[in-house]
């Protein structure tokens, strides 16, 4: 299921979702469309066959970008319809089909489900998942199968793949402006100004793109936002770690945020779930002090048990065994200081651990 699409009436995609369920259930595989405003390479496009019921057809095929001039498709365009991307299929009916298309693609994937990493709610595929060849699951495996039904969803749908599309779905207020949380707007118009963490003030400014995160801040003409994948090169390219984390990072028990790091420190706001509790846990390189700030929070440091609540704190010392859980009914939040000549997320020993991260 994409996580950006936008559906004009959410009722009804809601209503062709339960006959979808229902054809799911009869061990089909189940596609959903809307009819194209326009014909474009942007989009796969699922071409209508036999009528089942009101709005289910047969899938008779299905093209993935397909040439719009009609010079290399067997398109026919009054039959098709834009594919969403959304499947429903059962488990024992996708590998049954993909046994059928490609029994070596299944067993390669079966090997790498076997040796894969579990670091609960996080789940990475073992060897020879890597080095498999990309595929995309409509060109894989809903191009090569016949059981396949299309829902056609009777709504305006729009792909928010671009702020310029968000902008364009946006309430906008008298000068053509998208503003999102503390924002203020001096003589602009036609922008799209997005805050999540701080103040951001425009003046002057035209059909730009502002989204500020507490990660990172991009600014862009509408028209050139398509050019933000060469930040991403050169994010690649320099080993930027905001690449790939975000300064609240999410785990099972909660998250965690860096405030501010230096050489031989880093300070952490630490939120911990209701009845929650970290692993049994030692480092290597570094020792930790814990102030609580918000709810109860109960400590373990080698054979200490502890209870503090707002306005106390305590010390871990390097190499101690220690784990922090909140036995109360709310968040519990922690701010966490960091000493030492290491501070990497991978200078955890586990000792006990209730989401199986503990490796051999």
């Amino acid at each position: 299921l994409p996580i950006d699409g936008y559906f004009d009436d959410l009722d009804v995609f809601v209503q062709a979702l339960a006959k979808g369920v229902n054809w799911a259930s009869k061990n089909r595989i189940v596609t959903f469309g809307v009819r194209p405003e326009t014909h474009t390479r942007d989009y796969g496009y699922a071409q209508m066959g036999q009528q089942l019921e009101t709005d289910v057809f047969r899938l008779d095929q299905f093209q993935r970008k397909p040439d719009t001039k009609g010079k290399n498709t067997t398109l026919e365009w009054d039959k098709s319809l834009w594919n969403l991307g959304i499947y429903l299929i059962k488990p024992s009916l996708f590998l049954e089909e993909l046994e059928k298309i490609d029994h070596e693609f299944l067993t390669a994937l079966q090997s790498a489900s076997g040796n894969a990493i579990v670091d609960a709610p996080l789940y990475r595929p073992g060897s020879p998942y890597e080095t498999l060849p990309a595929r995309s699951f409509e060109r894989g495996f809903l191009e090569k199968t016949s059981k396949t039904v299309v829902v056609k969803v009777n709504t305006k749908w729009a792909d928010l793949g671009t702020w310029k599309r968000v902008h364009s779905l946006s309430n906008l207020d008298g000068n053509h402006n998208s503003l999102t949380g503390d924002v203020i707007s001096v003589g602009s118009s036609g922008n799209i100004v997005k805050s999540t963490s701080r103040l951001v003030a425009t003046v002057g400014l035209k059909e730009t793109a502002v989204i500020e995160t507490s990660d990172a801040v991009l600014v862009s003409t509408l028209d050139k936002l398509e050019l933000a994948k060469e930040v991403i090169t050169e994010l690649q390219t320099n080993n930027r770690n905001e690449l790939i984390e975000h300064k609240r990072v999410y785990r099972p028990w909660g998250s965690y945020e860096s405030i501010r790091q230096g050489e031989g420190f880093q300070v952490k706001s630490l939120m911990v779930h209701p009845k929650a509790k970290l692993s049994l846990q030692a480092h290597r390189h570094r020792s930790e002090h814990w102030t609580v700030v918000r709810g109860i929070a109960k400590v373990t440091c080698d054979d200490t048990i502890l209870t503090l609540e707002p306005n106390q704190s305590t010390y871990i010392p390097l190499g101690a065994r220690h784990r922090l859980e909140n036995p109360g009914s709310e968040e519990l939040e922690v701010i966490e200081v960091q000493c030492g000549s290491y501070l990497g997320e991978d200078d955890i020993i586990r000792f006990e651990d209730d989401f199986g991260r503990i490796r051999d």
